[in-house]
C-alpha cells in the first residue's frame, strides 16, 4: 500500500504578502481585506503526497513538463486544498459582492502558499533521501491538460483529503490544488520564468514577466 503523507497549515500561519495581494485588489480595500484575513485565520488547510517510482507513472503531462521529468527517479503526486471550511467561510459573504469577491481572490492565495507549503515537504523527503526535487506542476498550466486529471488522482487515496473529481475534471472543493513535482538525483529546480511556456493566454503569465 503506497504511503500517503499528510500535512494541516493553518492559513494564520502561511505568510502571505499583503502588498503584492493589493496590487491585484488596487487601494481603497485595507479594511475589507484585514476584515477577511481575520476570517480566514482559523481554515485548516490539508495536503498530503504519495512517492511513486518513475516507472510506475504514466501522464500525459505535455513536452514541456515531461521534459523536466525525464530524470526523475521518483514522482511526488500530491493535493493540497482549503477544504469545506473555506466554502462555509463564502457562504457567508453572498450577499455581499465586494466581500465575495474579495474573499475569493484571498482563498485563491493562500490555496498557492499551501501549496508552496506542501512543496516544502515533498523538498524535505527528497533531501532525506539525497535527492533533489523539481518545481511543482498543475495539470491546466504549461500544455498539461486538465483531462489528465483522473489519470494523476489514480495514484492518490480515494477521495484524498476530501477532494472529488468532477465529470470535467475539475477537484471540488474548488480552492484545491493537485500536482506533480520531480524527485531525484539529477532534477532540477528552475526559476520560474514565463519566457519557458507559450501559453499567451495564462492568467498567470504577467505574474511571472517583470
Amino acid at each position: 500500500m503506497r504511503n500517503f503523507f499528510k500535512y494541516s497549515f493553518f492559513v494564520s500561519d502561511l505568510k502571505l504578502n499583503l502588498k503584492e495581494f493589493q496590487l491585484k485588489t488596487g487601494t481603497g480595500f485595507e479594511e475589507e481585506i484585514n476584515h477577511l484575513i481575520n476570517s480566514f485565520s482559523s481554515i485548516e488547510a490539508i495536503g498530503g503526497f504519495v512517492n511513486l517510482p518513475a516507472s510506475e507513472v504514466k501522464l500525459d503531462m505535455g513536452k514541456r513538463i515531461s521534459g523536466y521529468f525525464k530524470k526523475a527517479e521518483l514522482f511526488s503526486i500530491f493535493v493540497v486544498t482549503l477544504g469545506k471550511g473555506y466554502v462555509e467561510l463564502q457562504d457567508r459573504y453572498r450577499g455581499d459582492p465586494l466581500l465575495y469577491f474579495l474573499s475569493d481572490l484571498l482563498a485563491s492565495e493562500y490555496t498557492e502558499l499551501a501549496a508552496d507549503s506542501l512543496h516544502m515537504k515533498i523538498a524535505a523527503h527528497a533531501e532525506s533521501l539525497s535527492m533533489k526535487y523539481s518545481n511543482r506542476y498543475s495539470p491546466g498550466y504549461c500544455e498539461w491538460s486538465t483531462k489528465d486529471q483522473g489519470a494523476l488522482f489514480s495514484y492518490l487515496p480515494p477521495n484524498p483529503c476530501g477532494v472529488q473529481l468532477t465529470d470535467s475534471f475539475l477537484m471540488t472543493p474548488v480552492k484545491s490544488i493537485s500536482g506533480a513535482v520531480a524527485i531525484g538525483s539529477d532534477v532540477r529546480f528552475h526559476k520560474y520564468d514565463c519566457y519557458l511556456c507559450r501559453d499567451d493566454k495564462c492568467l498567470y503569465r504577467e505574474k511571472y514577466i517583470l
